[in-house]
């Protein structure tokens, strides 16, 4: 599917898809972020010298947080290197000063804003859910000015998982009347394990493998779903 927005008719309204909480993941679904957060690594790890076929390949081979992915390229790029090197720790700063810079400033996802707003109005608690460390995440909630969304952000060292079950907990709605908002498959696999809905953003290509409840590149239709009106793609 392209990023180019999908249509809808809003068909009759079915309260029983009515959602009391939505959870939204925040790179790539919220804000445009996802190429934005890949270039840091080679940013990153610039100091470390030539090692951009390095950080391609711990990038495409490994999975893990900025810590972990940050220790695996400067380990493979140090077996080959005299010492000398930036630690880790110095690795990471430079990858969160970058995103951070660079996050702030750039484009909401198409409708983001304004379903947000909506929300708001409504009085539906938000939540972020995101595999970002949570003070970074924190930091660009403030640094985009949208901190009066969310009754909370979270982030690593949780896992999604655990997120959501902290989350039904606090709010006390069933897992049914939750749902999670997310562009990637640890989103996806995060709600089916706690028996949320998901909703899929693709910008450019899904990165996400599974069925989805509702799938959307234009986040303005999200509260009109929330809200029960059951959507027919008229797309052709």
């Amino acid at each position: 599917m392209s990023g180019e927005s999908k249509k809808y008719a809003l068909l009759t309204l079915d309260p029983l898809r009515r959602f009391d909480c939505i959870v939204f993941d925040f790179d790539g679904t919220l804000v445009d972020s996802n190429e934005i957060k890949r270039r840091a690594y080679f940013e990153a790890a610039a100091a470390l010298g030539d090692v951009t076929e390095c950080v391609s390949q711990v990038l495409n081979e490994c999975t893990g947080d900025r810590f972990q992915l940050l220790r695996e390229i400067a380990r493979r790029a140090q077996s080959a290197a005299a010492s000398g090197l930036p630690s880790v720790e110095d690795l990471v700063s430079h990858y969160t000063r970058y995103c951070e810079e660079n996050i702030r400033i750039c484009p909401a996802v198409a409708g983001a804003e304004g379903a947000l707003l909506r929300f708001a109005q409504l009085g539906i608690p938000m939540f972020i859910n995101s595999a970002t460390p949570t003070a970074p995440l924190r930091a660009l909630l403030v640094l985009r000015g949208w901190t009066r969304y969310f009754r909370d952000a979270l982030g690593s060292p949780m896992t999604k998982v655990d997120i959501l079950n902290g989350i039904q907990r606090s709010e006390d709605v069933p897992f049914s009347r939750i749902l999670m908002v997310g562009d990637g498959e640890d989103d996806r696999l995060a709600a089916r394990k706690v028996g949320c809905a998901f909703a899929g953003v693709v910008l450019e290509k899904p990165r996400f493998q599974g069925e989805a409840d509702l799938v959307l590149s234009d986040l303005a239709v999200l509260p009109d779903f929330v809200a029960g009106s059951k959507l027919e793609n008229i797309e052709q």
